[in-house]
């Protein structure tokens, strides 16, 4: 992990939109709230715009995760210039992958239709991540993250399985979630490969990062502030 730091030229702050938070990866609604409660407490920094065009291929990264409050920051709308998939719910997120090429908004409500008609196989990987994928399943018959769950990829991707021309190597999910602090809107936005989520070691969830856990715990406060759809205590 780990909050990164910002620099300083002639005195002035850097203006670069740092990530909140680094080498890690969000999985779950309790993952969200303690980048948040990061960024209010002083411990992780509040990213304060969109990153310009010279900036994204650095900031646009497996493992990097960001968190901006809506009015302070004047971000009304997330872009990062990669071709994403349309959206699919899982649990109290968006999630979202890499295309190979945009695609035409016109065939989002046909793709829509296709892939409810697919179950979960490989998820459209190259054949090392799906022979992880086999692996994580053979060896533990659960999936990576520790949940029982028949399909491995699914916390990772949800249900955007095969009906698009996905990315493959180094493809990136984007995971995206709407939170409130005080009654203020803000967003978390999670970005990581296949290949990282699921080699031991390489990301790091929140909710896992001892130190930041203890500082950053939400309260309930925090947490019945939030119009969940999903039951926080049904995914931690």
């Amino acid at each position: 992990m780990s909050q990164p730091s910002s620099s300083a030229t002639n005195g002035e702050p850097e203006k670069c939109p740092l990530p909140s938070y680094t080498g890690g990866i969000i999985l779950n609604s309790f993952d969200a709230l303690i980048i948040l409660m990061g960024t209010k407490t002083g411990q992780l920094i509040a990213t304060t715009r969109r990153p310009g065009d010279p900036e994204k291929e650095n900031l646009i990264v497996s493992g990097n995760i960001f968190c901006y409050e809506h009015s302070s920051s004047g971000i009304k709308r997330w872009t990062d210039s990669k071709n994403w998939s349309p959206s699919r719910v899982h649990e109290n997120f968006l999630l979202y992958r890499e295309l190979n090429k945009p695609y035409p908004a016109g065939e989002k409500k046909r793709a829509r239709k296709k892939d409810a008609r697919n179950a979960p196989r490989q998820g459209g990987l190259p054949r090392e991540t799906a022979a992880a994928v086999a692996a994580v399943t053979a060896a533990t018959g659960q999936s990576n993250d520790g949940t029982n769950n028949h399909d491995p990829l699914r916390p990772y991707i949800g249900s955007l399985v095969d009906s698009y021309d996905f990315k493959q190597k180094g493809g990136l999910v984007k995971r995206t979630i709407p939170l409130v602090y005080d009654g203020v809107p803000h967003h978390v936005v999670s970005y990581y490969s296949i290949e990282d989520a699921l080699k031991p070691g390489t990301l790091t969830q929140p909710s896992q990062d001892v130190t930041l856990a203890r500082l950053c715990f939400p309260d309930n406060k925090l947490i019945n502030e939030q119009k969940f759809k999903f039951p926080i205590y049904q995914e931690y």
